[in-house]
């Protein structure tokens, strides 16, 4: 792995000795494949200096032949830079086993194997630029094409010279040997293939490749020499392919085997290698790690990498800082509860561990394997890996990233709690004075331990505004032929959510949805909502309660009429009705027309509404209570109304508003009109109107609600300020009353703003999201009204156009926003989403209150590594160069 990956740092399960910096989980795992069907697997990834990547791997089915190699690209944020794209020209039989390495500027080189017509695989590679675009023919790496070459690797050095390394049969004499080529940053041969292995009976296999900055290299491998079976071996090299150097065993403990090794390099040269060793910990495989200097000389004896010793740990892949720390990750099996999941190292330059085991992967369901790992400049870093029906067939590709949090404040080359912890308190909490006096944290503090402060921290650092983006934007649909559209969302009480839309195939269009915990990771596969399939399935929306059950409408079109379908879930995604229920509304005639909506309380406590016609009134909003509550009428003006929407407080009751067309006084135009009912659907008093400016048209109405009762409702407005649309909203307190005017909810005044949705979270604090010209923009507001910071875009996939949105939050404030992609997964429409966790205030000891001398003292005790239990006042150097609070909080909010 290229020396441009200074700093991979596991997240840390408790205070690290090392002050420099912190890991910080940048959201949950995402799905990188697009295709689903069959399997895609064997990912590789690399990076380049500015945080850019580039994820390969090989996929079934889905070049026209039996398998091919695919890639994607992502910026720095983890936002897909464009469409997954086919790396391999070649497409007949199988191509396979693919890595890619970039260099400093995002030049990438992939490596993988081709199943020729002769009967034999050869291993090929392909050059690209930083934009994707290929910048020759895909060419053969080997000349000695006899039998099957193997596991192809690659490494880069800083300038783009590359090495590639393979597992050749037959070519040495014997079983199997490793060889190697070299190639310039032009992708021209520097000579011919050679042998990396001089030991030659029987075996060498698993070859791992290393270069340091300077292009001088290092090949391990697996060879059958030691003894007892397979041990690891290597062999050091110059940049000029000059041997440095016979070959050495890396390995001490010889019993059984030891093999599937990998290699990185510091920036002086100094090298890891780890491995796979069988019983060594008592128990299958383990990890182990031996460091050596530029010179080849062993640093040391071998190191234990894995702590958790039952069952089996393999496929280790090892990263280096520059100053020689390092970090390894492996998968083992059962650790997480199922079957293998993704574990992560971090070790310092002396090869003592600085922090305890982290498992990387959410998703825990099935096996999750071939890990690999890559690290900026910065000390952020992405891992990738391969995960069983993850993404709804087979094997998928996943990643998560991670970013490190540099602790410098003051910018002086070191890092230490009376200086730089002094400048994190007077940003964090406005501490003003010069100096912190010392204070001894309360011994009833809920979040003393690192590992609680650890999550907290993440959701407490927020780089704009009221709320922190929590990872990238990611797609939530798994199948994208054709169109996926209408999405919505809903959240439980500890922040799981579930997100539901409609797809059309060959056959019509039915309803899909899928379940997410609170980080954003998938809980199992995207499932089918409706049972009966004739006809069309339109618009659906959901409810979830606060313990995780939750319900589905939808508009059904078939028999030459439109009904409202309804069926339920429990908390873990299984029905609970085993037919679409609601199969007839209103009398023989009557048909729903627009998008159902629902709010529920419980299970068995909900309320869907909707508009129709005939039954009651030529056009009208309707409601129905429950799985066998009467359906009534909600508005008691007659003319034509239209886009109702409905929200329930915790006790039950729910307010229900709609758009009216010429019930304000205005002909031919539309106002937003609401009522309240009580948890029995007793209305309490008569519909009443809700914008207070008349002219033109008001529409799209939407309504949400805290548990006691306050509710806000938005629209769009056509006609305030000229030709352009505007966002408004009305704010009610819980017995129904205007809190305040109408006010305008987008700050931008340009663009075409429409279609609002919104969401509040207990505290009476609210969002609001909406189609901007085809972007989703939000803004956030304080109970009071009060717009916390300017609008904000959602998406960052900006080409084509991102509409059909939906928003969501929990008690707590943390939101989801849903929304339809226009071409972003290669369809016509998929269905992407993104997470915001609040800003929460620093109050670590959960106290309530946000002191710098106990919340304070404890943030610094994690992030410097700080034991005691008082802090010795300090003052700050006055010749820091980030003293001012402006310079301090755009610094603090850079790194993340």
């Amino acid at each position: 792995m290229r020396l441009a990956r200074l700093a991979l740092l596991a997240c840390l399960a408790g205070p690290s000795a090392d002050a420099r910096a912190q890991v910080l989980p940048l959201g949950g795992e995402f799905q990188v494949n697009l295709h689903t069907v069959a399997g895609q697997g064997l990912p590789s990834l690399d990076v380049d200096a500015d945080g850019d990547f580039v994820v390969v791997w090989q996929s079934y089915g889905q070049d026209g032949d039996y398998q091919g190699v695919f890639a994607r690209r992502f910026d720095s944020a983890g936002v897909p830079n464009g469409l997954v794209f086919q790396v391999n020209a070649f497409t007949s039989g199988w191509q396979s086993n693919a890595a890619v390495a970039l260099d400093s500027s995002g030049d990438f080189v992939v490596v993988w194997l081709s199943f020729l017509d002769g009967g034999t695989t050869d291993v090929f590679a392909r050059r690209f630029n930083a934009a994707g675009v290929p910048q020759a023919a895909e060419f053969r790496v080997n000349t000695f094409t006899d039998g099957h070459q193997k596991q192809p690797v690659l490494d880069l050095d800083a300038d783009g010279d590359f090495v590639i390394a393979w597992q050749s049969p037959g070519q040495d004499g014997s079983g199997a040997g490793v060889f190697a080529r070299r190639f310039n940053s032009a992708g021209i041969a520097q000579a011919s293939e050679f042998q990396a292995n001089s030991y030659v009976t029987g075996y060498q296999a698993y070859p791992a490749v290393g270069l340091d900055p300077d292009g001088d290299f290092v090949v391990a491998w697996g060879s059958q020499q030691d003894g007892s079976s397979f041990g690891v071996f290597g062999r050091r090299w110059s940049s000029s392919g000059a041997p440095q150097g016979g070959e050495f065993q890396i390995n001490v403990y010889t019993p059984n085997h030891q093999f599937i090794s990998s290699v990185d390099l510091s920036a002086s040269g100094n090298f890891v290698v780890t491995w796979a060793s069988n019983t060594q910990d008592g128990s299958d495989y383990g990890i182990f790690a031996r460091r050596f200097s530029s010179s080849g000389t062993a640093l040391g004896g071998e190191l234990q990498v894995n702590a958790f010793t039952s069952s089996k740990q393999s496929q280790a892949v090892v990263s280096m800082e520059g100053d020689g720390d390092f970090v390894v990750t492996w998968w083992s099996e059962s650790q997480d509860g199922s079957a293998t999941g993704i574990f992560a190292r971090r070790f310092g330059a002396n090869g003592a561990p600085k922090t305890s085991e982290l498992q990387v992967n959410k998703h825990t369901i099935g096996d999750q394997t071939s890990p690999r790992v890559a690290l900026d400049g910065a000390g952020d870093f992405v891992v990738a890996w391969q995960s069983m029906n993850q993404d709804g067939d087979a094997n998928g590709v996943f990643a998560r990233r991670f970013s490190s949090l540099t602790l410098d404040i003051d910018g002086d080359g070191t890092a230490a709690p009376l200086t730089d912890g002094l400048l994190l308190l007077r940003h964090y909490f406005g501490f003003s004075g010069s100096t912190l006096t010392s204070g001894a944290v309360g011994g009833s503090c809920t979040r003393c331990t690192a590992d609680v402060i650890q999550p907290f921290l993440v959701s407490a650092i927020a780089p704009q505004g009221p709320a922190l983006r929590a990872g990238r934007e990611f797609q939530v649909s798994s199948f994208t032929m054709n169109s996926q559209n209408s999405p919505a969302v809903s959240m439980s009480d500890d922040g799981a959510f579930v997100v539901v839309w409609g797809d059309v195939d060959n056959d019509g269009q039915g309803i899909f949805g899928r379940r997410f915990d609170a980080d954003g990771s998938f809980l199992g596969v995207q499932f089918s909502v409706n049972r009966l399939t004739t006809g069309n399935q339109w618009v659906p929306d959901v409810s979830r309660d606060a313990n995780g059950s939750f319900v589905v409408v939808w508009r059904q079109t078939a028999f030459n009429r439109s009904d409202v379908k309804a069926r339920r879930f429990d908390a873990a995604g299984v029905t609970q009705d085993f037919v679409d229920f609601y199969a007839k509304v209103g009398e023989e005639g009557e048909s729903s027309y627009g998008a159902p909506a629902i709010a529920s309380l419980s299970f068995d406590h909900f309320v869907v509404t909707w508009t129709g016609s005939g039954g009651f009134t030529d056009t009208g909003v309707f409601g129905h209570r429950g799985v066998l509550g009467p359906e009534v009428q909600i508005n008691t003006y007659t003319g034509s109304q239209a886009n109702a929407d409905v929200a329930m407080d915790g006790d039950g009751d729910f307010v229900v508003v709609w758009e009216s067309s010429g019930q304000e006084g205005q002909p031919g135009a539309d106002g937003i009109f609401g009522r309240r009912f009580n948890a029995a659907g007793a209305a309490f008093g008569n519909e009443f109107q809700v914008n207070s400016y008349t002219p033109d048209f008001q529409r799209y109405p939407k309504v949400a609600v805290n548990s006691s009762g306050a509710f806000v409702v938005v629209w769009d407005d056509l006609g305030v300020g000229g030709n352009t649309q505007k966002i408004f909203a009305r704010r009610f307190n819980a017995a129904g009353a205007f809190e305040g005017s109408q006010f305008q909810v987008n700050s931008s005044s340009g663009g075409f703003h429409h279609e609002p949705d919104v969401a509040m979270s207990d505290d009476g604090g609210f969002v609001v999201a909406w189609d901007r010209d085809g972007d989703v923009f939000a803004r956030w507001f304080a109970a009071s009204g009060i717009p916390q910071g300017e609008d904000i875009q959602v998406n960052t996939y900006t080409a084509g156009a991102q509409f059909d949105l939906a928003v969501a939050t929990d008690p707590n404030g943390d939101v989801v926003v849903v929304w339809d992609s226009f071409g972003q997964d290669g369809s016509y429409g998929g269905i992407f989403a993104q997470r915001f966790a609040e800003r929460s205030p620093f109050d670590v000891d959960g106290d309530g209150t946000l002191a710098p001398l106990t919340d304070g003292l404890l943030v610094l005790r994690y992030l410097f590594g700080f034991t005691g239990a008082t802090l010795i006042s300090g003052a700050v150097d006055p010749d820091c160069t980030r003293c001012t609070a402006p310079a301090i909080e755009a610094y603090i909010q850079s790194l993340i």
